[in-house]
């Protein structure tokens, strides 16, 4: 599970997830007390990030933002936190997904299936639009290629058969 600020300063759902043995990522103040050693002491988060080695942490990238590339020192899944929300931002800045006045879960959902459709379809049409043109060279080349490792593949295959079938005909006698 991964979440903000705004989850990370709640001591009681930390427990909780401990307590289930889920596995979280929470953001938190640097001021807050976290506890290590079993939950016998209670440390602030950034003396604790201080006290870590380089080696415990991985530089991953979270995508670009808008204000150009984020690289967290975070685990992977945080970073999809990330994306999930700028997913969100984009469909609510292009398609409209907040702008919806139901009065009902059924309308809510249509009206949120619907959005994400819709952002589904422009960004499907976007990567269809900026990809880069293939050359007749580069298509003739990969057809020569599939050719060549379909007919190892199948030569592979009957040879491999072909051995099953004779050791299965010296068992039977």
């Amino acid at each position: 599970m991964t979440g903000d600020e705004a989850y990370g300063q709640d001591p009681r759902l930390r427990a909780a997830l401990e307590a289930r043995g889920t596995g979280y990522v929470l953001a938190v103040a640097c001021s807050t007390r976290v506890r290590i050693n079993s939950g016998r002491t209670p440390i602030r988060a950034d003396t604790l990030a201080a006290r870590l080695p380089a080696t415990a942490w991985q530089h991953h990238s979270a995508g670009n933002g808008a204000k150009g590339p984020r690289h967290y020192e975070l685990v992977r899944v945080a970073g999809i936190r990330w994306s999930v929300e700028e997913c969100f931002q984009a469909a609510k800045g292009q398609v409209g997904l907040d702008h919806y006045q139901v009065r009902n879960w059924t309308s809510w959902h249509r009206h949120i299936t619907l959005a994400m459709l819709a952002l589904a379809f422009l960004t499907a049409l976007a990567a269809v639009l900026t990809a880069p043109a293939v050359t007749v060279g580069r298509l003739l080349h990969w057809s020569h290629w599939r050719t060549r490792h379909q007919a190892t593949a199948r030569h592979s295959h009957y040879r491999r058969r072909s051995c099953w079938i004779d050791h299965e005909t010296v068992l039977e006698y």
